[in-house]
């Protein structure tokens, strides 16, 4: 007896050109050797770069005259965002998280929680009412623009300023800087730094 040809699945999609399910074919392949991947998901790959062929079909393709193109942008873009969604759930990968109320064991083999293991490094409480009262200090000393600015500073942002101000951010940047070196010559060291990381210039 003679057995009939096995007849391979058939892939065709109706409507999708023959360069379209080539093109889905060979990078479903590229996508599962990247790590995010393995090779028993080319087919769901497949499916999911038909899928959103299709999904926008309608909106470019049936439009346009240069269809297989247009289809070809639509399959690159959406291998990228497979991709991109894939390494995403990734990250952080073998990070734990725990409660701070941990029952662990500390350096001499005592009983505590996750918390107790954490030093402090706040200032105290006492540091930033004295760090309140010489920043008022230094804008004290500051001429009235500057003082002016420093004051906004606290609540908007130096592009904002500018803009209430009618003067360029150029100009916002020298006053900052002047406002800085008031307040270095005060000795507010941390403070300044602050001031850098918030407005840089």
């Amino acid at each position: 007896m003679i057995s009939a040809p096995v007849q391979e699945e058939s892939t065709d999609v109706q409507g999708i050109s023959e360069f379209a399910m080539r093109l889905i074919k060979k990078k479903a392949r590229r996508l599962s050797r990247v790590s995010c991947f393995t090779s028993s998901d080319v087919a769901d790959l497949e499916c999911e770069l038909v899928l959103q062929l299709l999904t926008n079909r309608v909106r470019y393709i049936e439009k346009s005259e240069y269809s297989d193109a247009v289809a070809a942008t639509i399959i690159k873009g959406a291998a990228c965002s497979i991709l991109r969604r894939e390494q995403a759930k990734k990250r952080g990968l073998g990070k734990v998280t725990l409660s701070l109320d941990e029952s662990i064991r500390d350096a001499d083999g005592n009983a505590t929680t996750l918390a107790d293991t954490i030093a402090d490094e706040r200032q105290p409480r006492a540091d930033y009412s004295e760090l309140a009262f010489d920043v008022r200090a230094a804008i004290a000393e500051l001429p009235s623009d500057l003082r002016d600015i420093a004051n906004r500073l606290q609540y908007n942002t130096p592009t904002e300023i500018a803009r209430e101000l009618g003067i360029t951010r150029s100009a916002m940047s020298t006053k900052i800087e002047k406002i800085r070196a008031v307040f270095l010559r005060m000795g507010l060291f941390e403070y300044v730094e602050g001031l850098k990381e918030a407005f840089p210039i």
